[in-house]
């Protein structure tokens, strides 16, 4: 019964039907109850949503004794015939997997519940449903009820996929979910009696848990008094790990699911997967921004009395029937069972308590998770050529042999060592007479890898595997061991020096593993516009990477956010080569992530400039804490936290996060190489911006009553403040790298004018820099402060001073961030209009590209060259014309700019107008006799350009001038 909903009739008239004369609060009757006898089981995530539940039943019972391992509380009673099981998540544990924990701890303690439900509140998608409405999980699609939206992996162009399936509600529900909406559609529902009865017979819960005039909907202004009419849908609910609290994030949830979604919520998911059960939602709010919690408890009240409701319908014999969820959860007991038995197997083969303790004691470090997520990233069918190569066949097949494998960066040497690692696995499974050791080194764990760690780490693997720890023996290694050695590296003179008489084979990516690498991601990318040129992409990339792995994936996504064919072909034949290549594919993703949104640039840039400062590989957990810090805010907002696949999407490539340990983390150690070169430039205010974050976190109020005064206190710190550890034992380090200033560069960069007027009057150096070459006067241009540009120019300030490395003007950043009055300032001081940074981008090609049109007549005005390119050969008339900037593309003619100069690859202003089908724009340059039969590079002219994409008025214009 996918999309259908019936009515709820209104609550603010209460009906006179009597309730059923069980309904009072009293406890068990004469026949004393086992856990044997409650067969429903209703899990609440919120007190508040309990407390609806624990007003909804009939009966209240007296508790039953539970295992001394079960943190669960449990209400239990009855309604009707039904023996129930209410249990609640530990106060603020909102989430899949603590949803998922209660339901496991519950079944262990009451082995025969058969049917579940999860009742409770949650955020509804306008204008399907409405605040006060109910929403029940039911299957739609391919659908069960409940899709869990961040269970997935990231793919590209910043989508989520979802992997793996939910489990259907049980068809005793189902059954009566049918009945009880044909019964609601033919005579209206119950829920208003119920929430009479539950203000009735608890006073105190009549004001919040029953309709109050109070209640607003903000997406609802009646005509008249009366509000309108409650309803029950049945569909799809999202259910997720994170609040969701942003409008247009939700709705482009509901839009990946096919517009079917009714619901999002925080618990469901991760009880569908082992406790197949019914979610039930009452709405109290839109998933929005405008989220609060004035609906919340007659939410949770509309929910529980459809629930009470629903029961009504389930028959006991069909709950018989059904198999208990104990027998259904078999697969994860059984796995804790088989987890406990081969501790308890490993505790006996080593005899002694103290065995496992040394090997604990030997090293914490685990290389295992590591080698996980390198092999899942293997493309299949890649890395033959090296387990086939003469070379690895006879180290394999010798004694004391060592293989080294020196390799160029981003060549695949990691992946590689997890196939090999995987094939040394598969290949001596059973022979117990064969030790396999393996560490990862990473250039972030340098603490870790000291030689002691190392050895220690191999000693742990080796011992893991032996029936019993045996009696320490020391021995010659070399004379007693045949042991092989695989190694890689980098072509490290000190390195290679060590490996110059053991066999050697040197790692590249060939050819075919490139091409097959690129041919599946094709493939899955199901791109009408990269499927068709497949075969040049392959050629393209694969001549250009020259052995690189890495370099392949870089290029890849950045072809990928093509839109055209033809863009497609012009970035295959501008892919770097070189020695520079991973530079340039690096600023290229960057610039990819400066052009998406505001706020998905900056979480970007937040997430990036935090992996690359932080003193230590960051956990998902704690990458979430430190970016829902609010400086002025003294403790963390739950529904600030943003969602992990939302941090990897919008970085471009360059962040992946290792699944099993669960560390966000650069793509390669040339990424981490690339941005400290580059951080001053990306990022010149990480470091103080972590320390503030860090410190801010220690500052919460929480931390006010001083150290734990208990181990267990500390960690349960530890536990609910993730970024507490990273935060106190780094927050220094960070201060001590953090950027510093002059107080005239500080006054000058926040706007602060008596201050700047003071220091410049006591004598301040009006031209220091910080360490990013930026003066005051760079400094308050790029912020707008007018007045603070004011004084340092009547001071002397130098109107062209640059900053380092990319060579940025006061006037330039003025203009970028489009503070007209400062570039008038500037100008008026003797400015120079025509100066080019790095890029060979002048003050007017950034108005014209941006569609500035005020600044590009001031600069128009005082001079600026119009007919100046930047290193792309793009003038200020090609840029505003490619984006349909009418005005300045006006502005530009009148004022002299050449029509028919052409950029790198041949492109006019007239071509780019006329193949984005900008009419008016290409009305102007025929007015101005731009040159219509010129043609690009790739011999396309303005009339081929518009026919191609489909812009009828544009070819019409220029058939009109033929």
């Amino acid at each position: 019964m996918p999309g259908g909903h019936g009515g709820i009739r209104d609550d603010k008239n209460p009906a006179s039907s009597k309730t059923d004369s069980n309904n009072t609060d009293c406890k068990s009757g004469s026949t004393e109850l086992t856990h044997s006898n409650y067969t429903v089981g209703w899990i609440c995530a919120l007190s508040k949503e309990q407390t609806a539940a624990t007003g909804m039943l009939d009966q209240i019972h007296s508790p039953l004794p539970k295992p001394s391992n079960d943190p669960n509380a449990y209400t239990l009673g009855s309604i009707g015939k039904h023996n129930i099981v209410i249990a609640c998540l530990p106060k603020g544990k909102y989430s899949t997997i603590s949803a998922s924990m209660v339901a496991t701890w519950m079944v262990n303690t009451f082995p025969s519940i058969k049917v579940g439900l999860m009742v409770g509140i949650g955020g509804g998608i306008p204008p399907k449903v409405r605040l006060g409405d109910v929403v029940v999980s039911t299957p739609v699609d391919q659908f069960p009820g409940v899709v869990q939206w961040d269970m997935g992996k990231a793919e590209e162009g910043g989508n989520f996929k979802r992997t793996g399936a939910l489990n259907n509600p049980p068809s005793a529900l189902l059954t009566a979910l049918t009945q009880l909406e044909t019964q609601h559609e033919m005579h209206g529902s119950k829920i208003h009696d119920y929430l009479h009865d539950l203000g009735m017979k608890y006073p105190r819960l009549a004001l919040k848990y029953t309709w109050s005039d109070a209640l607003k909907d903000p997406l609802f202004t009646p005509e008249g008094s009366d509000r309108p009419q409650r309803r029950v849908h049945y569909g799809l609910i999202a259910s997720g790990n994170q609040v969701v609290k942003d409008a247009e994030f939700r709705d482009r949830l509901d839009e990946s699911l096919g517009g079917n979604v009714l619901c999002v919520e925080m618990e469901a998911a991760g009880l569908m997967n082992d406790f197949p059960c019914v979610v039930i939602r009452g709405i109290c709010d839109y998933a929005d921004s405008q989220k609060n919690k004035d609906w919340q408890e007659y939410a949770a009240a509309v929910a529980a009395a459809y629930a009470k409701e629903l029961l009504e319908y389930v028959q006991t014999s069909d709950v018989d029937r059904e198999r208990p969820v104990k027998d259904i959860l078999g697969q994860v007991l059984d796995t804790v069972q088989r987890t406990e038995a081969n501790i308890e197997t490993l505790r006996s083969k080593l005899d002694r308590k103290e065995d496992l303790e040394v090997l604990n004691w030997l090293t914490p470090v685990d290389h295992g998770s590591q080698h996980s997520d390198f092999l899942k990233r293997r493309q299949s069918g890649t890395g033959r050529w090296f387990l086939e190569s003469d070379e690895y066949q006879s180290w394999l097949n010798a004694k004391n042999q060592t293989l080294f494998c020196p390799g160029i960066p981003g060549a695949g040497k990691t992946i590689l060592t997890a196939i090999v690692i995987d094939d040394l696995t598969a290949r001596f499974l059973n022979d117990l007479s064969i030790g396999i050791a393996y560490v990862y080194c990473n250039f972030r764990r340098q603490n870790e890898q000291k030689v002691e760690d190392l050895l220690a780490s191999l000693l742990k693997q080796l011992s893991q595997e032996q029936p019993a720890l045996p009696d320490i023996e020391v021995f010659d290694l070399q004379a007693k061991c045949g042991v092989n050695i695989f190694a890689t590296s980098r072509f490290i003179p000190q390195i290679t020096e060590r490996f110059k008489s053991s066999m050697t084979l040197e790692i590249r990516a060939c050819d075919e593993d490139v091409r097959e690498y690129l041919k599946d991601r094709i493939l899955q990318s199901e791109s009408a516009i990269l499927i068709p040129v497949s075969e040049e992409i392959q050629s393209g990339i694969t001549n250009a990477v020259d052995g690189m792995f890495l370099l392949a994936q870089l290029h890849f996504d950045s072809i990928k956010s093509k839109k055209s064919i033809r863009k497609v072909r012009e970035a295959i034949r501008r892919l770097p080569k070189g020695a520079e290549a991973y530079n340039h594919a690096y600023e290229d993703a960057m610039r990819r992530i400066e052009g998406q949104g505001m706020d998905s640039q900056q979480l970007a840039k937040n997430v990036i400039s935090w992996i690359v400062c932080a003193k230590r590989p960051l956990t998902t957990l704690e990458l979430q804490h430190a970016l829902a810090v609010v400086i002025s805010e003294t403790e963390l907002d739950d529904e600030n936290f943003t969602p992990i696949n939302e941090m990897v999407s919008v970085c471009a490539g360059l962040v992946t996060v290792d699944e099993r340990s669960g560390i966000i983390r650069l793509v390669h150690y040339t990424t981490q190489e690339y941005f400290q070169k580059a951080q001053e430039y990306w990022f010149p205010d990480a470091e103080t911006d972590i320390t503030k974050v860090c410190v801010s976190y220690l500052s919460f109020d929480a931390f006010e009553s001083g150290p734990c005064h208990s181990f267990e206190e500390f960690q349960e710190r530890l536990d609910l403040y993730k970024l507490y550890n990273y935060s106190a034992k780094n927050w220094g380090h960070h201060a001590r790298k953090a950027s510093t200033c002059t107080p005239l560069s500080w006054a000058a960069e926040n706007g602060h004018e008596a201050m700047v007027k003071q220091l410049l009057d006591k004598g301040a150096d009006i031209d220091t820099r910080d360490k990013n070459g930026q003066t005051p006067l760079l400094l308050a241009a790029a912020n707008g402060y007018e007045a603070a540009v004011k004084q340092l120019l009547e001071k002397g300030a130098d109107p062209d001073s640059r900053t380092y490395d990319y060579g940025f003007t006061p006037l330039y950043l003025a203009t970028l961030g489009k503070y007209e009055a400062v570039v008038k300032q500037l100008l008026e001081q003797g400015a120079d209009p025509d100066l080019e940074d790095g890029y060979g981008q002048t003050p007017l090609l950034a108005a014209a590209h941006n569609g500035y049109e005020a600044l590009v007549k001031l600069l128009l005005e005082k001079g600026a060259d119009p007919d100046l390119k930047d290193d792309d050969g793009q003038t200020a008339l090609i840029l505003a014309a490619e984006n349909g900037y009418e005005a300045v593309v006006k502005l530009l003619l009148e004022k002299g700019a050449d029509p028919d100069l052409k950029d790198n690859d041949g492109q006019t202003a007239l071509i780019l107008a006329a193949e984005n089908g900008y009419e008016a724009v290409v009305k102007l340059l025929l007015d101005k006799g731009a040159d219509i039969d010129t043609k690009d590079l790739d011999g396309q002219a303005p009339l081929s350009c518009a026919a191609r994409n489909g812009h009828e008025a544009v070819v019409k214009q220029l058939l009109n001038k033929i």
